[in-house]
Parts: structure tokens; sequence; C-alpha cells
């Protein structure tokens, strides 16, 4: 027969279990990742590596910051994946980049926690040791920040819904959520959201970035 514990003693256990320090709720639900944006100084101006997707793989030709899915295998912190992300895709070494701080957490709308660091090389260790990993980079840029900040981005205002149900492939109605059976307000049975999921754009040397890669570019130049 299971004992059945006092409310004081569950109490007690609850407040055992309540983090020391606030952190990402429900994050082991959503895959992580880490992100190095790196300055790049040469002489008295300041760059930002960038890279270009191969096409080959998932969000081909989309700009982005070197970076990946944490590996419990191989990562202990999340900072390990950003080191080792950055030198497995471009060739930039942990010892040659100066550790700069951490920005703030981000979760993004399409369910995807990443975490961002912030480091620096200097032009001629990054010139010398960069080795682009073809397989997943096609191309590496350097973006002036002082002309990133001096263009600014282009802001889109996206409509984001969630669908209680869907048309299949075959045209038949799935649902995917029992809002009527739940006895739910009757407007839960059809699509809601709201039209204030805004999307950044940065166009420069003829290249675009934009979804989660601008998000945090915005954040960045909005401290420097």
């Amino acid at each position: 027969m299971k004992e059945n514990k006092s409310p004081s003693s569950s109490l007690s256990n609850f407040i055992s279990n309540i983090p020391k320090t606030p952190g990402l709720m429900t994050r082991n639900k959503y895959p992580n990742s880490a992100v190095m944006v790196l300055f790049v100084q040469k002489q008295e101006e300041l760059f930002i590596v960038f890279e270009k997707r191969a096409e080959s793989i998932s969000q081909g030709g989309d700009i982005c910051f070197p970076g990946g899915s944490f590996d419990k295998t191989k990562d202990k912190t999340f900072l390990d994946t950003a080191f080792r992300e950055t030198y497995e895709e471009i060739g930039l070494r942990k010892k040659d980049i100066k550790f700069l701080g951490q920005m703030d957490t981000f979760f993004a709308p399409i369910g995807k926690v990443l975490e961002v660091f912030v480091g620096l090389i200097n032009y001629e260790d990054y010139k010398k040791n960069l080795n682009i990993q073809t397989s997943e980079v096609a191309k590496v840029f350097l973006f002036s920040v002082d002309e990133l900040k001096q263009k600014g981005a282009i802001s889109y205002k996206l409509r984001i819904e969630i669908c209680p149900s869907i048309i299949d492939k075959d045209g038949n109605t799935k649902e995917l959520f029992p809002s009527k059976k739940l006895n739910l307000p009757k407007h839960y049975e059809k699509p809601w959201g709201h039209n204030k999921h805004e999307v950044l754009v940065y166009e420069i040397e003829n290249e675009i970035i934009w979804g989660l890669s601008s998000i945090i570019l915005a954040d960045i130049l909005e401290k420097y």
C-alpha cells in the first residue's frame, strides 16, 4: 500500500525543488542549441562573422552565426557547444577566441531554445585559421558592425496561427485539438493567433539576414 505524504511533507519536497536560480520552464521539451557571435577586429574596425548554410542541409542558403545543437556526448555546457560548432564549421579555435560573455537566452517561436555567446578574434588569427566545412557551410562573410548598425533592419509583421484542425493531403479534416469535446468556447474550434510576430530583415552586400539570426543581431547592435 502506497503511503500518502502529509501536506507539510509534500510542501517541503516542493520547496526543495524550486530552482535556486530561475531558468527556462520546459527547456528539456525543446531542441537546445548555441551560437557564437564572433567579432573580428581588423585594425580599428569591428566585423561580425556570418555563415551561409550549405544548400544540402536544413534551412540551406540562410545566413546564420556559427553554432548548432547541444550534444551531451561532447558538451558539458552550452558554451562548449558554441566553441565546438565554431571549430567544426569554420575552423576557428577556442584558444584564439577571447570570450566576451553570454547574451539572454532566446526561446524562438518555432519551439527552439538558443543560447547566444559572444567572442572576439583578431583578423590575423581569423584569416590564418579559417577552414570552411563545405558540407555545412557554403560561404563565410565579414560584415561591418558600423555598416549593419547604420543600415538598420526592415521590420515586417506576420500572423502566427494555432490550428486546432488541418486539411490533410486527401482533403479530409484532421482534428489536432478536441476543443469542442473539451467544451471550450466555440472560437477555439477555428484557428486563432495574432499579428504581432515581428520579422527583421537586414540587407547587406546583396545578402539577406533574417529569422533567428536577425533577432540576435538586432539585440547585439542595440547594445553596441
